[in-house]
């Protein structure tokens, strides 16, 4: 009797001796190991993208960027998936546990089905180099511009136990031009129908890379300038090229107050591309086309080196011609027949 307890206890012995190791171990593999969950973690990998918008000096995130998309795409430029946000109104990406290696996330924001057509994306097949959108001007029958799209492209490198923070300037590629025609010495032809047309518009991107130089629109004291691009202490804007100027915007507008208006939303404009504008009253061309190129070139206005293209003019059409300016300028340009010549508007 007495030599079971003596065993018995020796076995007790021994499975307190396991648990204590086991639990030790335990212990020491979870005060060493990684969570890929807990963003407090230090001793992981992890990449973290920062995105912002700066159109000049202070951050105007949220009051711009109403939903946002970020794809991943691998080394070999093949889709590998969508990334989430760390919050639904954080402006971060935290990546962690990811194979060493290269690999680009492609930003678009503000995109909608009903305004651009964009692909879908299919992991493992879908390719970077192969990714457009195209604004949908003049699919419905309604008056209908571009999204308010913003967009960024960032190489981004996973290497072993290190950590790496990204910081990402989204650009600006869309652009608006309000519109306001009025008459001077002249009534309007009456009250019938209205239409603006915006022609020869930029329709589709390519969004695998940017087009020439960026754009810096904030630079920090502690800015090192031998370096490029976006950092913590510079603001750094890229553009998507696109394909050519085909779009075309059509929009219905109503006389108030012997005056027509809208604002049209397309993408960006270059200077090479400068759209042409046309007014419609019951059906036809209401006088001659305004190719806004020449104004735009007088005006002295350069888009490819705005990084945000927000413009604003004003048609005054006469007896005998139409003047163009600026809604706060001076400067004019005057059509009529037989050429355009350059004048100033007094009091404008």
């Amino acid at each position: 009797m007495q030599e079971r307890a003596r065993g018995f206890k020796r076995t007790l012995r021994w499975l307190l001796v396991a648990v204590s190791v086991a639990g030790g171990a335990g212990l020491f593999f979870l005060l060493t190991s990684c969570s890929t969950l807990d963003e407090r973690d230090e001793c992981c990998e992890e990449i973290r993208l920062i995105y912002r918008y700066i159109p000049g000096r202070e951050d105007e995130y949220p009051d711009h960027i109403r939903e946002i998309h970020h794809y991943l795409f691998d080394g070999e430029g093949r889709y590998v998936r969508e990334l989430r946000q760390t919050s639904p109104h954080s402006q971060q990406i935290v990546l962690r546990a990811l194979p060493v290696g290269r690999y680009t996330v492609l930003t678009l924001a503000n995109r909608s089905d009903r305004f651009s057509n964009f692909p879908e994306m299919v992991e493992g097949e879908t390719k970077l180099s192969d990714l457009s959108i195209t604004a949908l001007y003049d699919t419905y029958k309604e008056p209908k511009d571009g999204d308010p799209l913003y967009w960024n492209i960032r190489e981004i490198v996973s290497e072993r136990f290190a950590h790496t923070t990204y910081y990402c300037d989204l650009s600006n590629i869309h652009c608006h031009l309000l519109v306001r025609v009025v008459w001077g010495d002249i009534f309007p032809p009456g009250e019938g129908d209205y239409r603006l047309e915006l022609d020869l518009l930029p329709e589709t991107y390519n969004l695998h890379r940017p087009v020439r130089n960026g754009l810096y629109t904030w630079q920090g004291p502690g800015a090192d300038p031998a370096l490029s691009g976006s950092s913590k202490e510079r603001s750094y804007h890229e553009f998507p090229s696109n394909r050519g100027a085909s779009g075309r915007i059509v929009a219905p507008v109503t006389l108030f107050g012997h005056e027509l208006r809208h604002t049209f939303r397309s993408l960006r404009y270059t200077e090479e591309q400068i759209p042409t504008l046309r007014i419609y009253y019951n059906g036809q061309l209401y006088r001659k086309e305004l190719d806004l190129t020449r104004f735009f070139r007088d005006q002295g206005l350069k888009p490819d080196q705005d990084p945000v293209q927000d413009y604003k003019i004003v048609v005054q059409i006469n007896k005998d011609n139409i003047l163009i300016f600026l809604w706060t300028g001076s400067r004019v340009v005057d059509w009529q027949d037989g050429g355009s010549i350059s004048g100033d508007l007094a009091g404008s």
